[in-house]
């Protein structure tokens, strides 16, 4: 049975506790009612959510069909957004990829037009691209949507080389995330350059947008959707080779196929990766204006969708577009760099390979080199 301590000082623990000169683990040994045992561990106290600890972020899934026949839906969305966002809390705005459809002129336009309405109202946001986006060599996307544009919106970090990847900071209840946006079938090249973001931010929660990942049921497939070549990576590839390997990317959003899903994953050292596809083209007039909106309650430990559409001025009330999933984000997000540790007193994981709590045996340890909080923090 597990006990959750809260609300301790820095200095004060109703446990016994041993203590190494670089690490500390603790082994409960008085009941939670004994009286306290002062310790001089020297942790750093939980930063304080500011606010109310409620922020949103928000999905444009693929506009593919509104860029061909219904621009003004198109433009309803983004107008919905630049006029809400401050009011709602909305921090960033991902675009699925998919941003037309075949390519043409006119519709490359309606999309400009459309998206330009964030550019003049300053909203956060950045654009994936789609397997519908691809046109020759990639030249239309990286026109209207690369470096050139991106660079000016809000929490721009870089694009790279090839203006098909980019990634962005933004700042929420006085914490700082990351947004990384990901070519479709990325390459091991586009890759390494996401990587070298989050290493550049080892202590941003980071959420990886890319057009195609999780499908309907969940599942990710094993063979690149467009690209044909070795060096592309399959959806599949890319969970194994980068997402699950990064303990900060704690959420993925996608697009491209019809529906809408979600799916909690563990990466390589057991911990949440909650996923998400959003895609309503298939729906009246190609998805009758209807976005994603994400709500992270960090105080509450909840992550709360709700889809609406500022054309028809509906809600979906399903539970594949209504639904709140539970997050731990204080363990999840800040500090999930605890250590299992059995009591033999050999440790089984370290800073990068965090053994999940249902293993962890008798001892929890935590590196005293790093800014640990006692927060959530479970115990045997």
């Amino acid at each position: 049975m597990y006990k959750r301590l809260r609300n301790l000082t820095a200095f004060t623990l109703i446990l016994q506790m041993t203590v190494s000169f670089s690490i500390g683990y603790i082994q409960p040994t008085y009941a939670v009612d004994e009286p306290i045992v002062e310790t001089n561990i020297n942790l750093v106290p939980e930063k304080k959510i500011d606010n109310d600890g409620k922020f949103k972020i928000a999905l444009l899934p693929d506009t593919q069909v509104y860029a061909v026949h219904y621009p003004e839906i198109f433009n309803d969305q983004t107008q919905w957004l630049a006029d809400n966002f401050k009011k709602d809390d909305i921090k960033f705005a991902m675009h699925l990829g998919d941003v037309v459809d075949g390519g043409t002129e006119a519709e490359w336009k309606n999309a400009t037009a459309a998206m330009d309405t964030l550019d003049n109202n300053k909203v956060p946001y950045g654009v994936t691209i789609g397997n519908h986006d691809l046109s020759i060599n990639h030249h239309d996307f990286v026109k209207y949507f690369g470096k050139s544009k991106a660079q000016d919106n809000p929490g721009f970090i870089e694009c790279s080389d090839n203006e098909m990847n980019s990634a962005y900071t933004f700042e929420a209840e006085g914490r700082n995330f990351l947004v990384i946006f990901l070519d479709i079938d990325a390459s091991n090249d586009e890759l390494a350059f996401a990587q070298t973001v989050v290493d550049r931010y080892p202590n941003n929660p980071t959420i990886v947008v890319t057009h195609t990942l999780i499908g309907p049921e969940g599942d990710m497939a094993s063979k690149p959707y467009t690209y044909k070549c070795a060096e592309n990576n399959s959806p599949e590839q890319i969970w194994e080779k980068f997402i699950s390997k990064n303990n900060q990317i704690f959420m993925t959003v996608n697009g491209h196929d019809q529906g809408a899903n979600n799916i909690v994953r563990n990466n390589d050292a057991g911990l949440e990766v909650y996923q998400y596809l959003v895609d309503y083209q298939g729906g009246t007039k190609g998805g009758n204006g209807f976005l994603r909106v994400i709500e992270l309650d960090l105080n509450d430990n909840r992550i709360n969708h709700s889809t609406y559409s500022p054309t028809i001025n509906e809600f979906k009330t399903d539970g594949k577009n209504k639904f709140s999933d539970k997050c731990e984000f204080e363990r999840r997000l800040w500090n999930s760099e605890y250590l299992g540790v059995k009591s033999t007193n050999k440790f089984e994981g370290n800073k990068t390979q965090v053994t999940p709590v249902s293993s962890r045996g008798e001892w929890i340890a935590f590196d005293l080199g790093k800014n640990t909080t006692l927060t959530d923090l479970l115990i045997r």
